[in-house]
């Protein structure tokens, strides 16, 4: 096997890998498609509990908004999910060659384990969050200025039984305790009032200080919110990316190591090594089945992460 030009080996691999993570994904999701019912079975009745989980979720952070951005959240909750098990599979290595010599890779690894692929879903999380808080003040939903008081009529009569009820059956026709109620202004202004985050909260300490000093204190303020804002924002890409990536890397290399230690073993020829390779594969066998657990809670937790920015960026200031 070669190796792409201009490819190294390893991202030849890791490209191969992505694309078979993506094929798993689009394969399942049309096996659910064709299990549709009114009670689903099969792939849809996977499909259907993790939607209506991050649904569950979704509208914990944003209210019955929330929805909207299920199928957002469900993409990078699937394809981490798959990234991290794939790596956990037995896989056979192959030869590339590079050049004038072999390089020996797996045929298959976890994508997640690479941070060029954990940086570059960090990134996409980044710009979702940031263009829909974008969005959401340019172009507020028409009933968002009125969508408050309906509310809070309603919570004055606390109908808390009948909006659990409602939550767990997907309804949308209440509100939910705790819902984000929108009054975004729409247009130039609500860009004027997206820009402005940056450097709250610069405005208040404007309005709230008296006398000379705030004239000197309340530009330097200015400058240092605008820096711990900006820092705050890029933050979260590091967050993001970092935490996925060492979590998953660190899990499949020592699973790697130990698996290549008691094929070692097994090999030498000596009783005793033999029986080291044997609790070496079992300690192997427990590293997998943490690595696995460990899979889907990095995935929950980038997917949570991911939902609790959007809400920020999408709520409005009251």
């Amino acid at each position: 096997m070669e190796a792409a030009e201009g490819l190294d080996p390893h991202s030849t691999v890791l490209i191969l890998s992505t694309l078979v993570v993506v094929a798993v994904i689009l394969v399942t999701a049309y096996v659910a498609r064709t299990q549709l019912a009114t009670v689903p079975k099969g792939m849809a009745a996977v499909y259907e509990h993790i939607f209506d989980w991050l649904d569950g979720i979704s509208q914990g952070f944003m209210g019955r908004e929330g929805r909207n951005y299920v199928p957002l959240a469900m993409s990078f909750f699937l394809f981490i999910l798959v990234s991290n098990w794939i790596g956990l599979l037995p896989s056979p290595v192959v030869a590339i060659q590079e050049g004038a010599k072999t390089v020996e890779l797996p045929l298959f690894e976890a994508p997640s384990a690479s941070y060029n692929t954990t940086l570059a879903l960090a990134i996409l999380s980044f710009l979702a969050f940031n263009l829909l808080g974008l969005k959401k003040r340019i172009f507020p939903p028409p009933h968002s200025a009125d969508h408050g008081h309906g509310h809070e009529h309603e919570h004055e009569h606390g109908h808390d039984h009948s909006h659990a009820h409602d939550l767990n059956h997907g309804t949308t026709d209440v509100a939910i305790p705790g819902e984000i109620h929108h009054q975004a202004q729409g247009g130039i202004a609500g860009l004027g009032q997206w820009i402005a985050h940056f450097w709250a909260p610069t405005p208040t300490l404007w309005r709230t200080m008296e006398g000379g000093l705030k004239y000197v204190l309340v530009p330097l303020l200015f400058v240092l919110f605008l820096g711990l804002n900006f820092v705050e924002e890029w933050a979260r890409i590091l967050s993001l990316s970092l935490r996925l990536y060492g979590n998953i890397f660190g899990e499949h290399m020592a699973k790697e190591q130990l698996l290549h230690n008691a094929f070692m073993f097994f090999t030498s020829g000596d009783l005793t090594l033999m029986m080291m390779g044997i609790l070496l594969l079992g300690v192997a066998t427990f590293v997998t089945v943490l690595g696995a657990l460990a899979g889907f809670v990095q995935a929950m937790v980038f997917t949570m992460l991911s939902l609790s920015y959007i809400a920020h960026a999408v709520a409005d200031e009251h």
